[in-house]
């Protein structure tokens, strides 16, 4: 029985590195194929493929450590599960250093079910789709290439991304201004009024 067990959870690690795999493939791709470029040549890229505002894409850029790649991927699991794009980068966030294969679990793809195996043919497309979308770019620096392929993103699932505060986008004297900016000073004022009521 113990050798059952042990054999069963055996394949479920295999399966999780498995699941790993081909999500941390796509991210490591895309990131390779953009390094060659400008931060502003992807953002159009993305932007003609997505949909996505550069404005937004830069934010992204910005809380996934400088990474087109995780960028990327970001946006394809959103689009495919239909997910709000803050829900992705949480999930990232909670699990940051432990894969996409870690995420995609947290957000409900689990390992060796159908939505799994479609995922998995989904990223091995979008890897090629990307290597041949970064290799037409090269040869005519026209970021329209990626109309050929284009998923635009439905609006309401990126919107809410620039409303939410990121910790790794927040500088020191922005985190200051929340501990001893107005709202410390308005609590200040009201203990003082309090105390100046108690002396009356």
């Amino acid at each position: 029985m113990k050798k059952i067990l042990f054999i069963a959870a055996l394949l479920c690690i295999v399966t999780t590195i498995k699941a790993q795999d081909f999500f941390s493939d796509f991210s490591r791709d895309v990131a390779r194929l953009a390094v060659r470029h400008t931060e502003a040549q992807v953002s159009d890229l993305l932007f003609e493929h997505y949909g996505v505002p550069r404005r937004t894409l830069n934010h992204l850029y910005n809380s996934y450590n400088r990474n087109w790649g995780e960028v990327a991927i970001s946006l394809e699991i959103c689009r495919e599960l239909n997910i709000p794009l803050s829900r992705v980068y949480n999930s990232y966030d909670r699990h940051r250093g432990r894969g996409w294969g870690e995420i995609a679990k947290d957000l409900g793809v689990k390992p060796g079910s159908p939505e799994f195996h479609r995922m998995k043919k989904h990223f091995s497309d979008r890897d090629t789709y990307w290597s041949n979308t970064f290799r037409d770019y090269d040869r005519n620096r026209d970021s329209k290439v990626a109309y050929r392929g284009r998923r635009v993103l439905d609006g309401r699932l990126y919107s809410d991304f620039d409303n939410v505060k990121y910790s790794s986008d927040r500088s020191k004297h922005e985190k200051d201004k929340e501990y001893h900016g107005k709202p410390m000073k308005e609590n200040h004022n009201k203990n003082h009024s309090e105390k100046h009521n108690r002396r009356k």
